[in-house]
């Protein structure tokens, strides 16, 4: 179940961007509509009908922006109708039933929408492609500029319905990670420049480097940060690998029907941060030399 969200006071309602809103009240209608199913007092919908008036959500999202019939803020209330707009479009919401011929437009959830995950970050659906990555970048600054445009059009691609382009190009965002820490490998020691080069494909380069992790790191990172590089090599880059393969050069007989089946595509734009988080610390400790102190304890 989502987190209670707070009602927005007037300083969190200038602030609040349009894909933060639309976080906001996503959170509040999938809670709303958890706790009317499950008969909690001061839930439900009339009628049975699990849609939400436009007027009357506005006005549970911040009541402080309404005094009788009339709105405080008008610019407050565009990006409301923005943040709508945003959810329609990205498949959370959509249209819902009139419980009356005079009632107001109403929305009511998708299957998407009800079954969206929430967990310490913004789902990739309603976020900012371009702000996801700028915060990778914060995290990440020694980010490569290739990985860095291929991760945002693959998080864009994903956010327009294009699935099978954003599974290729998160592919080629993954297989670029690999070979910056394959170069960094070698310009750390260059001894390890022959077996590396001789690796005939990106599978085989990945498998090497996660065999040997324990030999290249031994004396500059520690056994836990070790242990979850080979992790990331072993697991999650043979994961986009192999999508990346069976978007790129189908089989009808295993091509996958629909890549946003399970929210399969979105799983793997979040956990892709993870991921070259800690392919780029790998490459920061080679060519820095070692784990900071803080680090290592």
């Amino acid at each position: 179940m989502p987190r209670e969200q707070p009602l927005l006071d007037p300083a969190q309602r200038e602030k609040i961007s349009v894909p933060e809103l639309a976080r906001h009240i996503l959170c509040h209608l999938k809670l709303f509509v958890e706790k009317a199913r499950d008969h909690v007092s001061g839930y439900h919908f009339s009628g049975g009908v699990e849609t939400f008036s436009l007027p009357s959500l506005q006005e549970q999202i911040c009541p402080e922006n309404k005094v009788g019939y009339e709105v405080k803020d008008s610019t407050f209330s565009q990006k409301f109708y923005e943040a709508i707009a945003l959810l329609k479009q990205r498949g959370l919401l959509m249209d819902g039933v009139s419980t009356s011929l005079n009632d107001w437009p109403r929305v009511q959830l998708t299957s998407d929408g009800e079954t969206a995950n929430f967990d310490d970050e913004i789902p990739i659906q309603i976020d900012d492609a371009q702000e996801i990555v700028d915060k990778v970048k914060t995290e990440i600054t020694n980010l490569d500029p290739i990985v860095e445009r291929c991760y945002l059009e693959s998080l864009q691609t994903c956010q327009h319905g294009f699935y099978i382009s954003s599974v290729i190009v998160l592919g080629v965002a993954s297989e670029r990670a690999i070979k910056c820490l394959a170069e960094a490998a070698i310009n750390h020691d260059d001894s390890l420049r022959e077996n590396i080069e001789k690796q005939r494909n990106i599978s085989a380069l990945t498998r090497h480097l996660s065999k040997d992790v324990d030999a290249i790191f031994a004396s500059i990172a520690n056994s836990e940060f070790r242990r979850k590089l080979r992790d990331r090599l072993e697991g999650m880059a043979q994961i986009y690998r192999r999508n990346r393969n069976e978007a790129g050069h189908p089989d009808p007989e295993s091509f996958p029907q629909d890549w946003q089946e399970d929210d399969e595509q979105e799983s793997h734009l979040k956990a892709f941060r993870g991921y070259i988080r800690t392919v780029f610390k790998a490459i920061d400790i080679l060519e820095n030399g070692q784990q900071n102190e803080a680090e290592q304890s």
